[in-house]
């Protein structure tokens, strides 16, 4: 079962991205990134029950992902993340709430909202916490390889000549 889950995720990921005309050399690597974060997800799920961590964790590595793969293939991170992401979007899980909540069921309702927007908070902070850590480590890394300016004669005396 997590093969075809993992096969899915993948052509998932692929067929987003032709919906969006991403250019087709970026559709493998797309692809790729679906495969490898729903995996991550799966994994996850086998260390904690918790949705919130699960999708934390596997939008975390999807967003690393996406970065690299940026630099890699000198495109916009966009590309690799939205398409990466799409398996982790709580589509199910928001289904199954509101069926709940038209068949009355509040109980139902209230538990599943809570997972679904547990789920969505997990990939919101997870794209989050790893994008701002990159662009901060980047940041720093430019600075401190950065060359330091030339220093030229001020002497008012010289100028010029």
């Amino acid at each position: 079962m997590p093969v075809v889950q993992l096969i899915c995720a993948f052509l998932g990921s692929v067929v987003f991205s032709m919906v969006f005309n991403v250019n087709r050399r970026h559709l493998l690597s797309a692809g790729i990134g679906g495969f490898l974060g729903w995996a991550v997800y799966l994994g996850m799920g086998i260390l904690t029950g918790s949705e919130f961590f699960k999708t934390l964790i596997a939008a975390s590595f999807i967003a690393l992902f996406a970065e690299v793969m940026a630099r890699v293939k000198k495109a916009p991170t966009t590309v690799f993340l939205t398409a990466a992401a799409i398996p982790l979007f709580p589509g199910a899980s928001l289904y199954r709430t509101m069926r709940c909540a038209v068949e009355s069921d509040m109980e139902g309702f209230v538990q599943r909202g809570l997972s679904t927007l547990s789920g969505a908070a997990g990939i919101a902070c997870g794209i989050l916490c790893t994008m701002t850590v990159w662009y901060l480590t980047d940041r720093i890394f430019r600075r401190l390889s950065a060359k330091p300016a030339p220093t030229y004669c001020t002497d008012s005396t010289n100028s010029g000549k």
